[in-house]
């Protein structure tokens, strides 16, 4: 697992401008995206579940549940039965 990230992580190029929501969104990705943008901003603590404060995983759920999906709470619950990335070709918005 150690080396795929790794291989994943040396082929990473970070872009300066991030995509922005579409002002009428009609994907489950594109709504994703907008209700992540309405999060930025809160404040991040350890282990924080919000509303005031997140973290990595209560971002994630809070996102998620902005459009209607339900996501279990913490990182590794998150996670569990997910496929791991195998490319950085495979990433997409959302």
């Amino acid at each position: 697992m150690r080396q795929a990230m790794q291989n994943v992580l040396q082929s990473v190029h970070v872009s300066a401008n991030p995509p922005t929501p579409s002002a009428h969104p009609s994907t489950e990705r594109e709504r994703l995206l907008v209700s992540a943008w309405k999060l930025l901003g809160v404040p991040y603590q350890y282990g924080a579940k919000g509303p005031d404060k997140l973290d990595c995983s209560g971002f994630a759920k809070a996102a998620y549940e902005g459009i209607g999906i339900d996501l279990p709470d913490g990182s590794f619950n998150q996670a569990t039965g997910e496929r791991p990335l195998t490319s950085i070709a495979v990433l997409a918005p959302g």
